[in-house]
């Protein structure tokens, strides 16, 4: 959030088993202050999938015209993972891994960027590159770490694997 407006939100999208998507809006000063909305998110979760946008909004909107500005670049690998990696992709700053062998790739921007068609042109090269998935579009939801992926039946937990804030 660092660079952030205090006035752009973070999405959390939580999608129940059943039922009505739920929004919760969280105003990236609450971010830098008391953090995110784990407690609820965590209960949640019992019954929902839980994604947050990887851009910030700069409204209360989960469309392509909400969104405020970029901190990373992004992939998602749910068909394994190049090999070998391409030499012209630096590696990720995160790895996610969504469910068993999935993948969420991240590559964090120094300051980030509000020219979010250079983002989505960039996210749609790597996914070219590498063979990612074409998950690239600026308004985008991804798994958060920690939280139960329901649509496996052991319901797994998406897992941090790496994070390198110096990449």
């Amino acid at each position: 959030t660092q660079n952030a407006s205090d006035d752009d939100f973070l999405e959390f999208r939580c999608i129940p088993l059943h039922g009505h998507v739920r929004q919760i809006w969280v105003p990236v000063k609450t971010i830098r202050g008391s953090g995110p909305p784990t407690d609820e998110l965590t209960r949640l979760n019992r019954t929902h999938h839980i994604f947050v946008g990887v851009a910030l909004r700069r409204r209360k909107g989960g469309e392509r015209q909400d969104v405020s500005a970029a901190r990373c670049l992004w992939a998602d690998y749910d068909n394994g993972l190049p090999e070998p990696w391409p030499e012209a992709i630096p590696p990720p700053s995160m790895v996610v891994e969504s469910s068993p062998g999935r993948f969420h790739y991240y590559w964090f921007l120094d300051g980030g960027s509000i020219d979010l068609d250079v983002v989505e042109h960039c996210n749609a090269r790597i996914a070219v590159l590498t063979g990612g998935d074409s998950v690239g579009d600026r308004a985008r939801v991804m798994r958060v770490p920690g939280f139960r992926n329901h649509k496996h039946s052991e319901k797994p937990v998406s897992i941090l694997r790496e994070c390198h804030l110096d990449r």
